[in-house]
């Protein structure tokens, strides 16, 4: 199975720390503040719940669909969020096919999700996504950019080498996927770079 985080799930956030010292997270917690009050919040690829754990505090009212596709991921997720919590939370061990058709957002996480994706999958996975999230609703994007210069291609290299081996992700490589929320008319509200213009977190409008 492609794209399985399982055996990487216990150490996944501290190997993002030891290599990127903290970006991957703060990427991540940059706009969390900009989700709707109340509503039905779509968390695809959350890992293992780190960020969940922060938007459940912030955002009280708000509802959540939680899909991974790991399932050791999501029994770490579910360890660190309170039971009182979990009855908000929708959690589903899956791939975006597993999006109930009915089912309509206010707003969409992908961290760190698009990018492990071979180019003409992400294409349709986003597609798909795009779907799901309501007129005018909101879409937090967190990625690594391509690499500029020999020390960030040698990262870029020495990471997917290492999560095509225990992870059998299907990209080779960073590619530019800001391009998806373009073609799709997307209005881009914010927008803030990270660990030497290597990371992007942004929020993006469907119009």
């Amino acid at each position: 199975m492609s794209n399985n985080f399982n055996l990487v799930a216990p150490l996944y956030d501290r190997l993002g720390d030891l290599v990127y010292g903290g970006d991957i997270q703060a990427s991540q917690d940059e706009y969390l503040h900009l989700l709707p009050e109340e509503g039905f919040l779509l968390f695809i690829g959350g890992g293992s719940g780190q960020t969940l754990r922060k938007i459940i505090k912030i955002k009280p009212r708000l509802r959540i669909y939680y899909l991974d596709a790991s399932s050791r991921m999501m029994e770490i997720c579910k360890k660190l969020i309170p039971t009182r919590d979990q009855e908000r939370i929708e959690f589903k061990i899956g791939t975006e096919n597993e999006i109930p058709p009915h089912y309509q957002f206010d707003a969409i996480i992908t961290f760190y999700f698009l990018d492990l994706f071979r180019e003409d999958r992400k294409e349709r996975i986003f597609e798909k996504i795009h779907k799901h999230l309501k007129q005018d609703g909101i879409w937090l994007q967190a990625d690594f950019l391509p690499a500029k210069g020999l020390i960030s291609l040698i990262r870029e290299k020495i990471m997917f080498l290492f999560f095509k081996l225990f992870s059998r992700i299907e990209a080779n490589g960073i590619e530019e996927d800001q391009k998806l929320f373009k073609d799709k008319n997307y209005k881009q509200l914010q927008k803030r770079l990270f660990h030497k213009k290597q990371i992007y977190s942004a929020v993006f409008q469907k119009t």
